[in-house]
């Protein structure tokens, strides 16, 4: 099978995202009946009804697939996938956020919190500051302006996380350039997460008991290019 020059026009059938990710049609069939997965026509995504899968789909699959081989069950899947599926969504709402904007919204964050413990509010922090602010002036000077004050609606750490997972993921740079690994790990209350090497959180793997290390890009790739073999 040749692929196209843009990937991300290309629909797998079934049968060639199994091909793709390595898996039996039947596991396939299963991660789409316990809501692992979404064809393009599932009602929770909106487009139809027939069972072809885009590139968000292909490239959740390939990461489930991996973590599969290390015994990961269902259970700890579906932690993962919902958590993807979420940056998804979050992704096509928002697909223009970029890292200055994390910045920028992050210091009006702390300007919040600061606020409502009732301390000074730095002038690059205060939501006040920032409406009076143009936005060119804003982007120029990498400080918050009207449209972050905007953004703050529906912002959080965990918003930058899941926008940055979408960018890493689903960007024609995982198949152009390195991207940041990504490390999966239980939590403390024992579910599944993961971990971005670059995490706007801060949050690292160090002083945990075990993780699994993640090249995406790797995972990625080996899917598409395992169809040129078809």
């Amino acid at each position: 099978m040749v692929l196209p020059d843009n990937h991300y026009a290309l629909q797998m059938t079934r049968q060639q995202l199994s091909v793709a990710i390595g898996l039996p049609g039947d596991t396939i069939a299963y991660w789409l009946k316990e809501g692992l997965i979404f064809a393009l026509g599932d009602q929770k995504h909106g487009r139809g009804n027939h069972r072809r899968f885009g590139y968000e789909a292909v490239h959740i699959a390939a990461i489930l697939a991996e973590l599969s081989r290390y015994g990961m069950n269902t259970m700890g899947l579906r932690n993962l996938s919902s958590r993807l599926w979420d940056a998804v969504n979050l992704g096509r709402l928002h697909p223009d956020f970029t890292p200055l904007d994390f910045m920028c919204c992050k210091n009006l964050l702390i300007g919040k919190e600061l606020a409502a413990r009732g301390e000074d509010v730095p002038e690059i922090m205060s939501i006040g500051s920032a409406l009076a602010r143009d936005d060119d002036h804003g982007e120029r000077e990498g400080t918050p302006g009207p449209r972050h004050v905007t953004m703050m609606e529906w912002f959080s750490i965990d918003a930058a996380r899941l926008l940055t997972a979408y960018a890493d993921l689903m960007s024609r740079d995982i198949f152009l350039h390195d991207v940041p690994k990504w490390f999966v790990s239980a939590s403390p209350n024992g579910s599944i997460e993961f971990i971005l090497e670059d995490d706007p959180s801060g949050e690292d793997v160090e002083g945990r008991a075990s993780y699994i290390c993640l090249d995406i890009k790797e995972i990625v790739n080996r899917a598409w290019f395992s169809l040129t073999d078809q």
